[in-house]
């Protein structure tokens, strides 16, 4: 459903059952894992009732990833009950010297899930993954990267977001459509952001890049959606994501969400979301609230 109100997320805490529904895995599975494996270890209210914060959503998160993968589950908790040692953990300046170099694309590859799994999702983007993309773009410039490591490492980046995506439930409630406009390919950031709606339980559609606007309109027809979210990344995408905007109005949509650096440069009826990705889902949260709200008071008199 759609969060009326989001709370900032490094604050926030879930009780045992809210823990479940965001990751998928069971109450009594959860409670089992802390017996057996002394994983994950929640904190207590006086009461003795769990309480789990998004660093500890992060660790289930990673388990059931781990699982997935065919680890049993000793060695599973093990690997994410001692994080210090999972990895090597590179700042994202040193990321990007590293890719300059001699380099393993899957060594980087590691890196970057070892920086992902390390902190809440939500904290990794906005100051770990996003500083990162803006010096591979200038090392891109530069010449100090090739285009063969850049896009090797964003095949990396995107296989690693891939996995974080499929271990999250899906939500309920009114669908949201992500996506890109025609010609526009650089999907790592808007990704991100679906994969952020989804831990707050909305229900995503993640329609992927290069979508022309009548598929995006057909899309909106076929889903009832009345929420749509797209990027602005460079100054050439502005006329699509403008083309976009009529065509999915005029399919039903009524809240038209905008990300990306060249938000600001789009003409027409849309909430620009900003640069920032933690405020950014707090923003899309009470508008995409409203909307609801205003749809359903009619039906309920």
């Amino acid at each position: 459903m759609f969060p009326g109100t989001v709370q900032r997320r490094r604050c926030r805490v879930y009780t045992i059952g809210q823990a479940a529904r965001r990751t998928g895995v069971s109450a009594d599975k959860l409670r089992a894992w802390e017996r057996r494996y002394g994983f994950p270890t929640p904190a207590r209210t006086q009461a003795r009732y769990r309480l789990y914060d998004e660093a500890a959503l992060a660790q289930i998160r990673r388990m059931t990833r781990l699982l997935a993968e065919g680890l049993q589950a000793r060695e599973a908790a093990l690997i994410v009950g001692a994080r210090d040692d999972a990895g090597p953990r590179l700042t994202p300046a040193a990321f990007i010297k590293a890719l300059e170099g001699p380099h393993s694309i899957r060594q980087l590859e590691k890196s970057f899930a070892c920086c992902l799994q390390d902190r809440p999702f939500v904290d990794f983007v906005d100051n770990w993954m996003v500083p990162m993309l803006e010096l591979l773009g200038r090392a891109w410039l530069r010449g100090d990267v090739s285009i063969g490591g850049e896009h090797g490492v964003s095949a990396a980046i995107m296989r690693q977001l891939g996995v974080v995506w499929d271990a999250l439930p899906q939500g309920d409630g009114p669908m949201v459509l992500i996506g890109l406009p025609a010609g526009a390919r650089h999907e790592i950031c808007l990704l991100a952001f679906a994969i952020l709606l989804k831990e707050q339980g909305i229900r995503v559609r993640y329609l992927g890049a290069d979508l022309p606007a009548e598929s995006w309109a057909e899309a909106v027809i076929e889903t009832r959606a009345r929420v749509v979210v797209t990027g602005v990344h460079r100054p050439e995408d502005v006329p699509s994501v403008e083309e976009l905007i009529v065509s999915v109005a005029a399919a039903g949509a009524q809240l038209i969400a905008l990300g990306g650096r060249y938000q600001g440069d789009v003409s027409g009826s849309a909430l620009r979301l900003g640069h920032e990705f933690g405020p950014a889902v707090d923003r899309f949260g009470r508008h995409a609230a409203e909307l609801h709200e205003s749809v359903a008071e009619p039906a309920a008199g």
